[in-house]
C-alpha cells in the first residue's frame, strides 16, 4: 500500500514564499524595501525590477503603494531572515557543537554519546556570542 502525500494550502504557500525569497534579485528588493533604501539604485533590468516587486507584492511581503514599505507579515518574514544570516555566521562553530555533543568524548556514560547539559552549555557559551543564535539553539540536541 502507498501512500499519497498532497500539499496542503499551507504548504504551497509557503514553497511559494521560499521560492520567491530565494531569488537574489527579489530578495534585494526585498531588503532595500525593508531598510527603506532607494529601489531604483539596483541594477536590475526593468522586467526584472518589476516582475519581482509583483511577486514581493502578490506574496503581501510589501505594500502594494508606494513608497513600498514592509507589510506585518513582510515583517515578520524579514526578522526571520535575519535571524537565519546571524545563524549562518556561526555555522562552523554549530557544527564543533555538534560534533562534540554526538561524539560522546566528555561523556562518563559509555552508553550515552551525547554530552552533559551543563558542558554542552558552557561549550555553547564560549563558541557562540549572540543571544538570538544562542536563544534558538535547543540544549537537548
Amino acid at each position: 500500500m502507498t501512500t499519497t502525500i498532497h500539499a496542503t494550502p499551507l504548504l504551497n504557500d509557503l514553497s511559494n514564499l521560499l521560492t520567491a525569497i530565494s531569488n537574489p534579485n527579489a530578495l534585494l528588493l526585498f531588503e532595500l524595501v525593508a531598510s527603506k533604501q532607494e529601489l531604483h539604485s539596483t541594477n536590475l533590468s526593468r522586467k526584472q525590477f518589476y516582475s519581482n516587486l509583483h511577486k514581493l507584492k502578490q506574496l503581501n511581503l510589501i505594500t502594494s503603494y508606494t513608497p513600498y514599505k514592509l507589510t506585518i507579515y513582510g515583517q515578520i518574514v524579514y526578522h526571520i531572515i535575519d535571524n537565519i544570516k546571524k545563524v549562518m555566521v556561526y555555522s562552523p562553530r554549530l557544527r564543533v557543537i555538534d560534533v562534540l555533543n554526538n561524539c560522546g568524548l566528555y561523556d562518563y556514560k559509555p552508553s550515552n554519546k551525547h554530552l552533559e547539559p551543563e558542558k554542552l552549555s558552557s561549550i555553547i557559551d564560549a563558541l557562540i556570542d549572540d543571544p538570538v543564535v544562542k536563544s534558538l539553539i535547543n540544549i537537548n540536541i
